[in-house]
């Protein structure tokens, strides 16, 4: 007996699927072009690589589950909104790897060890309420020890009640020389939009979102400044110069 061959069934509820993940590229994408950031230090590392994968991986039982009629058309046109998440996380996925060839996995290794050592150690010195009571802007130090200028670097964010899993990364100051650890007055408030910086003696307009380029971007000029010099230094044979 001949039984018909049923076609492929449609992925349940894809419209729900492209648009969680429309949803997370597009937070993605505000991270990185704002001065918002997840309130972890960790998270911000880790979120951008988690949602491309979280895409590639949607994509892909899309893919596997699309009609044979014409499922190809509507698998590419549902790809564009997959094109945030892979666009924001593939570079820092592509950034991960190339972070563990040597000799670039040596600076990696001690410089996520200096990092992470900063930030273990952080020290909140100072919060100050902003006169309308909508946010507060938090000092924090990173105690840099012995091989860093000064007594470490300064981070000052905004926390708001009303979005606890997020801050505003609106100052940063690479070397202090006046903040110890202790609690102190860094900061104050000159109106509800402006912050002023004792140390540096400038004021900061909070009142509006500060873009900037995507870390990826500033991180791969990096790379690319720093990983020839480092392959010379590598590879380069005794005597040969």
């Amino acid at each position: 007996m001949e039984t018909d061959q049923l076609p492929a069934q449609p992925a349940k509820r894809p419209y729900l699927l492209v648009g969680i993940n429309l949803l997370l590229g597009l937070v993605l994408w505000f991270g990185l072009v704002s001065d918002f950031a997840w309130a972890g230090y960790l998270t911000n590392y880790l979120f951008p690589p988690l949602v491309a994968l979280v895409a590639l991986a949607s994509w892909r039982r899309l893919r596997r589950n699309r009609p044979q009629d014409g499922g190809k058309r509507t698998w590419l046109r549902q790809g564009i909104f997959f094109a945030p998440s892979l666009a924001g996380g593939l570079p820092y996925i592509i950034l991960m790897i190339v972070a563990f060839i040597p000799p670039i996995l040596f600076v990696t290794i001690m410089g996520g060890m200096f990092s992470l050592g900063e930030h273990l150690s952080a020290v909140v010195i100072q919060e100050a309420e902003s006169p309308d009571g909508n946010k507060t802007a938090v000092v924090t130090l990173l105690p840099v020890g012995a091989y860093g200028g000064g007594f470490g670097h300064i981070i000052v964010e905004l926390k708001y009640p009303y979005l606890p899993l997020v801050r505003r990364h609106v100052y940063y100051l690479d070397d202090s020389y006046e903040a110890t650890g202790d609690p102190q007055e860094y900061v104050s408030w000159i109106d509800e939009h402006t912050l002023h910086m004792s140390e540096e003696d400038v004021s900061v307009d909070v009142g509006r979102i500060h873009w900037q380029w995507p870390g990826f971007v500033r991180l791969a000029g990096a790379m690319a400044y720093v990983v020839p010099l480092l392959f010379r230094e590598f590879y380069s044979v005794p005597g040969s110069g």
